[in-house]
């Protein structure tokens, strides 16, 4: 299989990228693109994740001794998308859905509560999902899947091996005996399972389908619209083109499947606004404009993702420095690693083992002296020196001594998640405690509805932005949550 980020090959199942540490969905986790299968662990360097390549949003920051540089890349960054492909505004991350959310209860069945953690739809499934937008929600009883109402009422009976969401033009896709195919909201086939893989449809109006290990298109009849005929192939982006790979080359094709840039490349990324594209060839990247004609000759020994800020990461040689949008340099290689700018202008740099960070010109502004850098979260970044987390202002003053031994930065920029022997707490930005330490674990964010994810004795509930625990700690498990949201073990 190929990764759906950055196309290089990777081994069948694989759950992360090596190459770019991205998070791989693949068919079977397709009702999991928006909610994971399981309560979200940090990956670790045996799941095959590397520092990623990709940027849209600052990641979620996990600090905790010495493991915080590995958990740092492992569980925020992997997520990020090129900002070339990302959508025009996010959508709100909450932790309830349709007013419910999935929990467990200590037999490992499943059900929903609502916001006063009272069962509405009680423990009986093997497995279940949030309810998407439309109201409905998939389910799972004796290894088949179908689909419930927010009253637990079964829409379309559970008799797939499995299923995805359905999307805005109404049709899903499903597996039937090892062949895919899609169902519409009354359970019946608008197209019969017959491939061996398949994509959501687009809003395009065309579907990825792979049969006899070769990618097509179809529309919605299940008519080929591109025949197939590609190892892997990716969905069409906003100006018509979609990248490929056949015989280990990577190019661009439009919408009747003509080659627009033939395969030529070892991975490919989409085009980004200023119309060039990130290119691999001989482990070297580069930039292509729509011609196929280089802009950057490939010369980075490796490549990042773009920030807000249209700054990337780059390295050359044992450096890194930063390019714009157009692929040129504009912060020389000097560093011995960076973070990147991520929702921030101050970027984190190592030089001689020591972190600092920099701003958008490459100056430096707080020189290099702590162990573990983290974001700037509003006006305070946690940071870590001689093993204790503090937290410094935007001048490198330490605002909260050093005392802790883990912190997530400020959650909701008031209170912020911090670790004192095996326990969490949460404090004001003054240090205070406003929940001592008693929690096994805690979220990585508040949700935009309000609600932080805590786990105490083993057993889960939430917190709102005041610390009051509005959904007492009773349940086995939260499953599916948005990964930010996730409480991570370590």
């Amino acid at each position: 299989m190929y990764c759906e980020i950055c196309g290089k090959e990777i081994p069948d199942q694989a759950r992360y990228c090596k190459y770019c540490g991205a998070e791989q969905l693949s068919l079977l986790d397709y009702a999991d693109e928006i909610y994971p299968r399981s309560p979200v662990r940090a990956p670790s360097p045996a799941d095959g994740a590397q520092p990623p390549n990709m940027s849209k949003r600052r990641p979620p920051l996990i600090i905790v001794s010495v493991l915080v540089v590995i958990a740092l890349i492992c569980v925020g960054l992997w997520q990020f998308v090129l900002k070339g492909d990302k959508s025009d505004e996010e959508e709100p991350v909450n932790l309830f859905i349709n007013g419910l959310i999935v929990a467990e209860d200590d037999r490992g069945r499943r059900g929903y509560v609502d916001k006063t953690g009272s069962y509405v739809i009680s423990p009986q499934f093997d497995a279940a999902w949030p309810f998407y937008t439309d109201g409905l929600a998939v389910v799972e009883i004796n290894d088949k899947c179908g689909y419930i109402d927010t009253t637990g009422r079964f829409v379309i009976n559970p008799q797939f091996d499995f299923v995805g969401l359905f999307s805005d033009d109404g049709l899903a896709v499903v597996e039937v005996r090892d062949k895919w195919g899609f169902i519409d909201k009354t359970g019946s086939f608008v197209i019969n399972p017959q491939f061996d893989d398949a994509w959501v449809f687009s809003s395009d109006g065309l579907a990825r389908v792979k049969i006899n290990d070769r990618c097509g298109y179809i529309d919605k009849t299940g008519s080929y619209v591109i025949e197939p005929q590609f190892d892997y192939a990716w969905d069409f982006s906003s100006d018509g083109l979609a990248r490929v790979k056949i015989n280990d080359r990577c190019g661009y094709i439009d919408k009747t499947g003509k080659y627009v840039i033939n395969p030529q490349y070892d991975s490919v990324q989409g085009f980004l606004d200023t119309n060039v594209a990130a290119v691999e060839v001989d482990d070297k990247w580069g930039f292509i404009d729509k011609t196929g004609a280089y802009v950057v000759n490939p010369q980075y020994d490796e490549f990042w993702g773009f920030a807000e800020n249209g700054l990337a990461n780059v390295r050359i040689g044992e450096k890194w420095g930063f390019i714009d949008e157009t692929g040129n340099l504009v912060i020389k290689p000097q560093f011995d690693f960076t973070w990147g700018f991520y929702n921030t202008d101050l970027a984190p740099v190592e030089v001689g083992g020591k972190w600092g960070y920099i701003d958008e010109t490459g100056t430096l502004v707080i020189s290099p002296q702590f162990d573990v850098p983290g974001f700037f979260d509003s006006n305070l970044a946690p940071v870590s020196i001689g093993g204790k987390w503090g937290f410094i202002d935007r001048s490198g003053k330490f605002v909260i001594n050093p005392q802790y031994d883990g912190v997530w930065d400020f959650l909701d920029h008031d209170l912020a998640a911090v670790k004192i022997e095996d326990r969490w707490g949460l404090i004001d930005n003054k240090g205070r405690f406003v929940i001592n330490p008693q929690f096994d674990s805690v979220g990585q964010e508040f949700s935009d509805d309000g609600y932080l994810v805590v786990i105490r004795g083993g057993k889960w509930g939430a917190l709102d932005r005041k610390g009051n625990e509005v959904i007492p700690c009773l349940y086995s498990s939260f499953y599916y949550l948005p990964e930010k949201l996730s409480p991570i073990d370590y």
